[in-house]
């Protein structure tokens, strides 16, 4: 295997066999983030007939792959008792932690401005407790034991990644890579085809589905040292082709289940995905060590927890006064909500390093400390 690593100033940087030199793309894929919730209070996306008219959705879904694809870079397999110990601390964890902060953040604005909490908070108790996903035309707007739902919004991701390593794990047990291929085939179909029955689901099924595929991909890109090799042009051809195809008559979003040209438009965001890290892969490897990079490098190896704070900024913040207050001035309202947004998540991130440093690590050293004494 041909390696990048290299020496600078007395250390060694990070080859391709790190997932480490990710992070930059991890950090620019978190910014779009953030910057693209932005633009959607001004300007909504919606999903047309005219040609590039979807291009913008092809991209933003391509990101999103790119996220899935760098997490199967890293894939191993386990036990499958083990893998689902190990993601649900790395994922489901969070998603209760984050879930809970918003209730609960939720039922104290209601206390204090003396609102009804069943109304101005309680619709996101059966949103993330079944994990229901926003359709085209919204959230699921019904009803379970007179309780109204909305949408999981941001934290789909959590859920779906850990559906996905669960289905990657058990996929890869099979010892034949072409049954595996036809695995992961057979996943993605369903993923697609459920999408058609309906564009709500619990437990966001579809895109778990599809996840699985993402996370195979990322999975192969490193088996098979695809970064480290000089792509040949017929996959820039081909795969050219078939962005182009979708960025021109395709519409996606994996969130919605939106796929207006089905498998071809998954396997154009798998491509522009995997173009992507090529890219960033490159980038790192051959570039200097300045100031932007390693800002954005310290962002990308933050993107769970950055994932977190903004699912609770999304529910929390009252981003309904600021569209009302720009409603004229749509872009100077898309640069300011993004202002925010950053300040906000720095600020949510400060705050929560400091109760990691001060109080849980304190607290949990006690107990390890305490145990050993029990042991003794």
């Amino acid at each position: 295997m041909k390696s990048y690593m290299r020496k600078e100033k007395g250390k060694i940087a990070a080859d391709v066999d790190s997932i480490g030199f990710f992070d930059f793309a991890r950090g620019i894929g978190i910014i779009g983030v953030l910057m693209g919730h932005s633009i959607l209070l001004w300007y909504p996306m919606t999903f047309t007939d005219r040609p590039f008219g979807n291009l913008n959705s092809v991209i933003g879904s391509s990101i999103m792959a790119m996220f899935f694809m760098i997490s199967g870079y890293g894939f191993q397999r386990r036990k499958m008792k083990k893998c689902l110990k190990t993601q649900a601390k790395i994922l489901l964890k969070p998603y209760w932690i984050s879930v809970s902060c918003i209730i609960g953040m939720k039922l104290l604005l209601s206390f204090l401005r003396q609102r009804s909490f069943w109304k101005f908070g309680g619709q996101y108790i059966f949103s993330y407790l079944f994990a229901i996903n926003a359709g085209v035309a919204g959230n699921y707007g019904g009803k379970i034991f007179g309780l109204a739902v909305d949408d999981v919004a941001m934290m789909w991701f959590f859920v779906a990644l850990f559906g996905g390593w669960v289905l990657c794990n058990a996929i890869t047990k099979v010892q034949n890579i072409r049954i595996q291929f036809c695995l992961v085939f057979l996943c993605l179909c369903v993923g697609i085809y459920m999408t058609y029955i309906s564009d709500i689901w619990p437990f966001v099924l579809p895109q778990i589905f599809q996840a699985a595929g993402l996370l195979f991909v990322g999975y192969i890109v490193k088996k098979y040292y695809l970064l480290v090799r000089r792509l040949p042009i017929q996959f820039w051809l081909i795969g050219g082709s078939v962005v182009l195809v979708s960025a021109v008559w395709g519409g996606v979003d994996m969130y919605t289940c939106v796929w207006k040209l089905g498998l071809l438009d998954y396997a154009s965001i798998v491509i522009l995905g995997f173009i992507m890290m090529y890219f960033f892969s490159r980038l790192e490897t051959r570039g200097n060590h300045k100031f932007f990079y390693d800002f954005i490098v310290n962002i990308g190896g933050k993107t769970q927890i950055i994932l977190c704070i903004h699912a609770f900024d999304e529910k929390v913040l009252p981003w309904h006064w600021l569209k009302e207050y720009f409603k004229d001035e749509c872009w100077f309202g898309c640069i300011v909500s993004f202002t925010i947004r950053c300040v906000f998540v720095f600020c949510a991130y400060q705050i929560v390093k400091y109760i990691n440093v001060n109080f849980i690590r304190k607290w949990r050293k006690k107990r390890k400390h305490i145990q050993l004494n029990i042991q003794i």
